[in-house]
């Protein structure tokens, strides 16, 4: 198996942290790593598993639930896993744990790289498209400490987000908020960085969003969408 987070300092890599990060999961005490997606897309289990260059099989899960290994398990979910206690060490030490939900904090990488995993991320744990009245949006979902550092960079290329908490099970005290834009060329913009020299690490469904949407600003560049009034933005300062 190729060895491959030791240091994270190529797209390539921050792109699959960033998928290990939304949607990965890891077992401290047996040192194994899981990534499980739904069928639509398992494509990206797959091209994983290529990267890795690893012979192991991917498993289909169906409705059984399996707390062992952090998931809830739902019907058609595809898992690679594997035990790698090198593998493991590097992600714990660019600041992956166990049980993240609610305590995940932003890597320890390069700002550079800031697009690549945040392309992963967003694959994973985030939102791209244009709904049927054409209205843009480009979203994520991440804990207080995650959120934060992620949106400080970002301000930094001039990109601001709508923020607010997410309230899980009646909880509304939950470590869980959504950072969503809407604005048309802003939402395009940040696309545009997001998958930059991309090559095929992407996933085709929100890449395809991606495109259409581009497409449609570029046929209707003056047409606007009337936004209903959101919640007051969270301030964390």
């Amino acid at each position: 198996m190729k060895i491959i987070l030791k240091n994270i300092d190529s797209d390539d890599k921050a792109y699959w942290l960033g998928w290990l990060f939304s949607d990965g999961c890891l077992n401290e005490k047996r040192n194994s790593i899981f990534l499980g997606l739904a069928k639509k897309d398992r494509e990206i289990i797959e091209n994983f598993r290529k990267y890795l260059k690893s012979n192991k099989p991917i498993q289909e899960y169906k409705g059984k639930d399996n707390r062992e290994i952090g998931f809830g398990i739902s019907k058609g979910l595809f898992i690679f896993s594997f035990d790698n206690k090198k593998i493991a060490t590097d992600l714990k030490r660019v600041g992956m744990k166990q049980k993240k939900s609610l305590t995940l904090e932003f890597p320890k990488i390069k700002e550079r790289l800031f697009f690549p995993f945040m392309r992963g991320f967003i694959e994973g744990d985030g939102w791209i498209f244009m709904n049927k009245c054409n209205k843009f949006c480009v979203g994520f979902l991440g804990t207080k400490e995650f959120t934060i550092s992620a949106l400080n960079i970002f301000k930094k290329y001039g990109f601001t987000f709508n923020v607010r908490r997410t309230h899980e099970n009646g909880d509304k005290n939950v470590n869980m908020f959504t950072s969503v834009t809407c604005a048309k060329q802003d939402c395009l913009n940040l696309l545009d960085l997001l998958y930059k020299d991309c090559g095929d690490l992407f996933l085709t469904r929100k890449r395809n969003n991606y495109l259409k949407m581009k497409e449609y600003f570029k046929l209707n560049p003056h047409k606007t969408v009337h936004i209903k009034r959101r919640p007051k933005t969270v301030n964390f300062n």
